[in-house]
């Protein structure tokens, strides 16, 4: 589910990526970067996992700071949309 959820972010963004000589203002283009950002972070908190061992000597901590980072950025994100508008 992990890594559905950065396939739909990274989708989010190429789909906005390539339509963006279409966009009156650039709101869609500042949400898919955020997203393209926030999939980011969420690859990583996955990779981050305890029995990932990708990172190595972390434990859980890295995992949960890398989920509270990208979900802070995404409402950090949704809440400027207004200024697009």
């Amino acid at each position: 589910m992990e890594i559905f959820s950065v396939l739909v972010a990274f989708s989010i963004f190429i789909i906005a990526w390539n339509t963006r000589q279409l966009q009156g203002n650039h709101l869609y283009l500042f949400l898919a970067i955020a997203y393209l950002l926030v999939g980011s972070l969420d690859l990583l908190h996955t990779l981050a996992y305890k029995g990932m061992a990708v990172f190595k000597d972390q434990g859980g901590n890295l995992a949960t700071q890398l989920w509270i980072a990208g979900h802070y950025l995404e409402s950090i994100s949704l809440f400027c949309v207004p200024l697009f508008l």
